[in-house]
């Protein structure tokens, strides 16, 4: 009889880059339960239309769900261990409650890459309860402080979630994926040493595809795209964004590139039909490692895909892209320590003549990235922590 491993995570738009690679192993062996709060934030997920294909989990939103609801779902599963994602939100604070009064094993995983060098910077941008919110929280603490007679409960509420003192939300385990993680979530929790599994971000399956995708011959000058227009965060129009990426085509195939392009998932293929016209694929179904690796220089903005470029050892530039919002000009420094921040693809061009570019390698991609980048690889450290 399979054992059951409880997830909780934000919500299920998450499962897609935090669990779904690795539950194709854990299935096997255990019932997979996800907890979300979605419908409390359904600007991010639409949970009707989400689709698990052949994932095999169990899908549990507890936006709506009482503490005394939530405690007996979890003693109704019995899980040998509940895994976190994330750490602030008031449904994180508590399950783990329930976890601790209830004798239930803890893990905290985690689900990124933290960039940027100010310690005790929170990794994840502070957000703050809306009043309405932060009053229907306090409600239902307040009356399973009381029927329960758990008066600390209150206490450690206003402390951890109100205060944002996470240091003292504890868990038995700390799942990072790297030194530099780990660095800075010892600034935001007591993380302790002892507990702690580095495991190395995950970007390849297993070993097999790393080693086959790291053999290819590169010539490609890749751009990766967000959906910036779509989104209205920029002044641009597509008709402007296409001769900004007319130009980039240009440039590339004027200095002996190739040129391809990731286009976002999100975004509308039919507006970008004139890449057909320069012989360019943009097919979405193509995985984003497979592009990667037959490239020889990345270009991008401040998608979390530029990761993944790293973990090949090429070249990230990041450009200004057109008239982008000003409060979104910021995000620019978020890859600042690793990937070289230019104005435009000319100044890129100019820079790869550079020595310092003819020999390219980040010296520090084991303190960013781990050791070890495969999904399998988590899934067997996982495996080691889980029950243990």
């Amino acid at each position: 009889m399979k054992r059951n491993i409880i997830f909780v995570m934000y919500n299920l738009s998450m499962y897609d880059y935090t669990l779904k690679n690795i539950n194709k192993y854990l299935r096997n062996e255990f019932t997979v339960i996800v907890f979300h709060s979605s419908k409390s934030s359904k600007d991010r997920c639409n949970c009707d239309n989400f689709v698990f294909d052949d994932d095999r989990i169990i899908s549990i939103d507890i936006s709506d769900s009482s503490i005394f609801s939530i405690m007996s779902t979890i003693k109704c599963f019995d899980p040998i261990n509940v895994i976190f994602f994330t750490y602030q939100s008031y449904f994180d604070f508590i399950v783990n409650y329930i976890c601790k009064m209830s004798g239930y094993k803890t893990i905290l995983h985690d689900h990124g890459l933290i960039f940027g060098n100010r310690p005790g910077s929170s990794p994840i941008v502070k957000r703050m309860f809306n009043i309405l919110r932060l009053f229907r929280f306090v409600y239902r603490v307040v009356i399973f402080s009381f029927v329960k007679r758990k008066f600390l409960l209150f206490n450690d509420f206003i402390k951890i979630l109100v205060l944002r003192k996470f240091r003292y939300l504890k868990f038995n385990k700390y799942f990072f994926f790297s030194k530099s993680n780990l660095f800075h979530h010892k600034n935001t929790i007591g993380v302790e040493n002892e507990n702690v599994c580095i495991a190395g971000f995950p970007i390849f399956v297993d070993d097999t595809e790393k080693k086959i995708l790291s053999n290819k011959t590169k010539n490609k000058l890749l751009y990766i795209h967000q959906p910036f227009v779509k989104l209205n965060l920029t002044n641009i129009t597509y008709e402007e964004e296409k001769k900004f990426i007319i130009h980039l085509i240009e440039i590339a195939k004027n200095n002996g590139y190739d040129f391809d392009i990731r286009l976002h998932p999100a975004e509308n293929m039919e507006k970008y039909s004139y890449l057909n016209e320069y012989n360019i694929k943009f097919d979405k179904k193509i995985p984003l490692n497979e592009q990667i690796s037959s490239a020889k220089i990345i270009v991008g903005h401040f998608s979390a895909a530029l990761i993944n470029g790293l973990g090949f050892k090429i070249p990230v530039f990041l450009i200004n892209y057109p008239r982008l919002l000003k409060k979104y000009t910021n995000s620019y420094s978020v890859f600042g320590e690793y990937c070289k921040y230019v104005d435009s693809i000319d100044d890129v061009i100019e820079l790869l003549k550079t020595e310092s570019f003819k020999n390219f390698h980040l010296t520090d991609q084991e303190y960013l990235l781990g050791k070890e980048n495969t999904y399998y690889y988590n899934y067997t450290e996982l495996l080691k922590q889980i029950g243990s």
